[in-house]
Parts: C-alpha cells; sequence; structure tokens
C-alpha cells in the first residue's frame, strides 16, 4: 500500500515490474484485501467494498455496500466474504453474486477476522473479546472474553492466533 495516495500496487514477481495499480486516494487509502478465487476485494473504511477481477483490478469492477462506513477487514470462507464495520460493531457477509446474506452484531470496535476452516473468528478491540460465527448456517456461537485486546487474527491450520495489543505478543487460541 502506497502511502502518499492509498494505491495498492502489484508487482510481478518474476520481473520486478509493477503489473497492476489498484487505485486509492489520501483520504481513502486501502485498508485491507482478500481474494475469493476470482476478485480482489479492497476496503477503504468506507460503505463501499470494491470487487475488482484479480485478472485486470484496473479494468473495471463492482462495489459491495455496507449499510454504513466503516468496513475495515475481510476474510473468505470458501463461498462467502465477511467484512467488519469497526465503526458500527457489526460483521456483514457477502454471498456469491454480491448479494448482502446479513449483518450482525458483534463486540466493541471489530479489527480482524479470520476462517479457520468451520468458524468465523472476529476480534473485538474495545471489547476485550471475540465472536464466533459457524459458516455453514450464519449463526453466531457467543462472544467471549479474552481479557485483552485483540487486534490481528490467522489460521495456521490447527490453531488461531491472536495479537494482544495490551501484552504486546501473540496467544494461540
Amino acid at each position: 500500500v502506497s502511502s502518499s495516495d492509498g494505491s495498492v500496487r502489484v508487482i510481478e514477481a518474476a520481473t520486478g515490474q509493477e503489473k497492476y495499480k489498484v487505485a486509492g486516494s489520501p483520504g481513502n487509502r486501502v485498508l485491507e484485501m482478500a481474494f475469493d478465487g476470482t476478485s480482489i476485494w479492497a476496503t477503504t473504511g468506507a460503505a463501499a467494498v470494491a470487487v475488482l477481477p484479480a485478472s485486470n483490478p484496473n479494468g473495471g469492477g463492482s462495489f459491495f455496500y455496507l449499510s454504513e462506513a466503516g468496513a475495515w477487514a475481510l476474510a473468505f470462507d470458501g463461498t462467502n466474504m465477511w467484512i467488519t464495520n469497526e465503526a458500527h460493531d457489526t460483521v456483514t457477509v457477502a454471498g456469491p453474486g454480491l448479494v448482502n446474506l446479513g449483518e450482525f452484531n458483534v463486540g466493541d470496535q471489530p479489527k480482524d477476522l479470520v476462517f479457520d476452516g468451520d468458524l468465523v473468528w472476529v476480534s473485538n478491540y474495545e471489547g476485550r473479546s471475540v465472536t464466533l460465527f459457524r459458516t455453514r448456517d450464519l449463526s453466531e456461537v457467543g462472544t467471549f472474553p479474552l481479557g485483552y485486546r485483540p487486534v490481528d487474527t490467522v489460521f495456521d491450520g490447527a490453531n488461531v492466533w491472536i495479537t494482544d495489543y495490551d501484552g504486546d505478543r501473540v496467544r494461540k487460541h
């Protein structure tokens, strides 16, 4: 991500040459991106999430709209794209064809989310918690206190790892 104009550049690994540039702007920098097998999804904190063809991100695309501005993090579960709305304490699920499958309440200030093969884990920074959803039926498992401010999440194939902002460490779950 370019700090000057908020754009994301795709670089050809073999040549080091710029292949594509996904436009941004200083006021709307690209925050996060995810790939769904066909398209690149990009958030800027606005209500619109850009959905760009991976074959040519500058060749057009479409948008998926949340009910309010605040789109932050993205996670793809193999079928649906999950999008946190940091400003409104929700997660929205986008189905195939950019169909809105629902907006669900989570803890205070969701920062990140990850798919572990069965569940989507949403880290709620100010809520000091994690909210879990089953992907097969979009049902909430629950919100569980962590005792620290979770930020980033990653799944290693066996465990979910969450950064602990308060303790300056990473915790395994």
